[in-house]
């Protein structure tokens, strides 16, 4: 059973000419409980060991309370440019495992968030073209994993981790009938301590120490890019465009296995759209994964570590009218 109760002010105050300050503030309230328990009736020590699971009737209760404020400055350079800096904290409650194989497993602790970004916004070339750039540096505490532990899955808390980065992003009008966009992540994320991580298939013991390696579903490099282009067809419009998807390797288990870890990939994605007059209607074709690019996005290890496929080629069509 759970309850929680939750608000949001903000404010912004705009100082000076150019200055504008804004301060947030989240205030959460929860409270969560639990009444479950795992019996064996005639069953042998032999066969709990070996499910790792032990006996226990617990009846437990959790009530958090959370302020996580948020403090952004911007200065407008120009019309066309504005800078800016923010810090803020996050809080995750945390809570109970289902199926939890022991007592100790069953609960786990909230998870706090403290981060700062800073970037800018431009525009550029008479407006044509947009050029954002965001640097951040975030630390987690008793950060929430999910692990296997061969029967199912449950929740745990690392110890630390820190995901800083830079993020690169541009669109632009090419004449009166081109457009195009890119993107360009970086992204360093790293535990900073995971003693009680769970070990790869070629090592001895029940844990191992993740201190200093990368998160799992955390490439370093990610990016992409593409092209439009519009043709006027008397009062309709047909537009057809190109985009490109990139992923450096990425580790997909919990242990950080480069055996499950999927190399880097590129998707290509192409698209068709036919327009009505005043965008009153519009006709949109898809080819989503155009080559039937292989990938995979995660690992099952509850079906003997089956990795899940990334999406292939899929055809979408869609029709959208507006009555006013």
């Amino acid at each position: 059973d759970a309850n929680s109760a939750a608000a949001y002010p903000q404010a912004r105050l705009a100082f000076a000419e150019d200055w504008a300050l804004t301060a947030g503030l989240r205030w959460t309230w929860e409270r969560k409980q639990v009444q479950t328990g795992i019996a064996f009736d005639k069953t042998g020590i032999l066969f709990r060991a070996a499910l790792g699971q032990e006996p226990y009737d617990e009846s437990r209760e959790r009530r958090e309370t959370d302020l996580s404020p948020r403090l952004a400055l911007e200065y407008t350079w120009s019309p066309d440019f504005l800078l800016y800096a923010a810090a803020a904290r996050g809080y995750k409650s945390g809570g109970y495992n289902d199926f939890a194989a022991t007592a100790e497993a069953l609960e786990f602790a909230g998870e706090r968030l403290e981060s700062v970004e800073a970037g800018f916004k431009a525009m550029l070339d008479e407006r044509r073209m947009s050029l954002n750039l965001a640097l951040f540096d975030s630390r987690l505490r008793d950060m929430q994993v999910s692990a296997y532990d061969g029967a199912a899955f449950y929740v745990q808390n690392a110890a630390a981790a820190r995901v800083r980065g830079a993020e690169l992003e541009s669109r632009w009008l090419m004449g009166s009938h081109w457009r195009g966009w890119a993107s360009l992540g970086y992204l360093d994320a790293r535990y900073l301590s995971f003693p009680n991580a769970p070990v790869r298939s070629d090592q001895s013991g029940d844990t191992q120490d993740l201190g200093g390696q990368p998160l799992t579903h955390a490439p370093r490099l990610s990016g992409g890019g593409g092209l439009e282009y519009e043709w006027p067809i008397g009062a309709l419009r047909l537009t057809a465009g190109l985009d490109a998807l990139y992923r450096s390797l990425t580790y997909l288990n919990l242990d950080d296995d480069p055996q499950d870890a999927q190399p880097a990939y590129t998707v290509l994605n192409a698209a068709l759209v036919l327009a009505g007059a005043e965008d009153r209607w519009s006709l949109r074709l898809n080819v989503l994964n155009l080559t039937d690019k292989k990938y995979y996005d995660a690992l099952m290890p509850s079906d003997g570590g089956r990795a899940v496929p990334g999406l292939g080629r899929t055809f979408l069509a869609t029709l959208n009218y507006r009555f006013r």
